[in-house]
């Protein structure tokens, strides 16, 4: 296995296509030929945690912050990219893409905070779909189309390799210097041909594109590609959910304490709170927000960074806002994301999450 197989496995659990522009999630060091020994996982990739990672032996880092986030202009001694790439290990970053899986960032923490009936909180980025279209001989349409459903053509999530197929002839005259797999130079051909269509991601295009050249039988075959208006992913942001029974802000407020380790900063709203909205991370901004898109009626935020005019803006919404640190909304969800590498990737591959990153919980 090389790391560029954990890679795709992590792009399976959080998308890569769903980071946020202005994001750098995906490999950020290493080379993704390179034979994979094992893996540590962390929210951040640190020197204690590259010298950790040497010392058992892991040459891949999978991380929720990217090691690597502004333009950089030099790499020096004692930088956590320079010697983690010294010591050949490779640091993969799944950050805004985390946040916004399915079973990521925010579902982990709205569970860990004992919510219910969790939905997605504000829709942050629409992903539409392109179309392939291409004519291909019927008895070689199997073969293509098996090939375009491992490049990941027609995954729709409930569905796979949905593809339609339309019935026809093809005709061609092959001319001086072509190299016809059917028919002969000079001659007018027919052959019963099958209209394949089928969708896929944009991010996978290339890959699609040389599943159609390597599995198809035509020396110059053709097809179309162009984008879907009516359909795509959705990408989501944050969660919101009910508590079992009201709580008075100031309950809530040890249950976070109880639940997270830490004791959050917050204001204290008037009303009892049963609904409950919560990004992981710095997301006071989208409490507002989220509000005003999707009459979200929550009486408590949890979110961290908290602004000044964030509790204040809080105050007159009427809604209790916690505070309850960067580090502690977000480590909650390493442990899921751990274990699921380490079921994908078999029993051969060493997972775990870095000891040396463990100890930093607030109390």
């Amino acid at each position: 296995m090389k790391i560029k197989d954990a890679v795709h496995y992590g792009d399976q659990l959080a998308p890569l296509a769903s980071a946020l522009d202005w994001d750098n999630s995906g490999l950020l060091v290493g080379d993704p030929e390179e034979e994979l020994t094992g893996i540590l996982t962390a929210l951040d990739a640190t020197l204690p945690v590259v010298m950790e990672a040497e010392a058992k032996g892991r040459n891949l880092i999978v991380t929720h912050h990217p090691v690597i986030f502004h333009p950089q202009k030099r790499f020096t001694a004692g930088s956590v990219p320079f010697e983690a790439a010294r010591r050949g290990i490779s640091i993969l970053s799944l950050h805004t893409c985390y946040d916004m899986a399915p079973q990521g960032v925010n579902q982990i923490l709205a569970e860990t905070l004992g919510l219910e009936n969790i939905r997605p909180l504000l829709l942050e980025k629409r992903i539409n779909w392109k179309k392939l279209v291409t004519y291909v001989p019927r008895d070689q349409a199997e073969q293509l189309y098996e090939a375009l459903s491992r490049a990941g053509c027609g995954d729709g999530g409930d569905y796979s390799g949905v593809c339609f197929f339309t019935q026809g002839q093809g005709r061609f005259r092959p001319m001086e210097g072509s190299h016809p797999v059917i028919g002969a130079v000079g001659r007018t051909e027919q052959v019963e041909e099958v209209r394949l269509e089928t969708a896929f991601p944009p991010h996978l295009e290339a890959r699609v594109v040389e599943a159609l050249r390597q599995n198809h039988p035509y020396e110059k075959p053709v097809w179309d590609i162009w984008t879907l208006e009516n359909f795509g992913e959705e990408h989501w942001i944050g969660c919101v959910g009910e508590l079992p029974e009201p709580l008075s802000p100031e309950a809530f407020a040890r249950l976070i304490r109880e639940r997270l380790r830490i004791a959050p900063r917050y204001n204290p709203g008037g009303e009892p709170i049963h609904q409950v909205g919560l990004c992981g991370g710095s997301g006071g901004e989208l409490m507002a927000e989220a509000m005003e898109a999707h009459g979200w009626k929550y009486q408590a935020f949890v979110t961290a960074e908290v602004k000044h005019h964030q509790f204040m803006e809080a105050q007159q919404l009427g809604v209790t806002l916690y505070d309850a640190s960067h580090y502690a909304t977000e480590v909650v969800s390493i442990p899921w994301l751990t274990r699921r590498l380490a079921q994908g990737l078999g029993s051969g591959i060493p997972v775990s999450m870095a000891e040396a990153y463990q100890g930093q919980i607030l109390d």
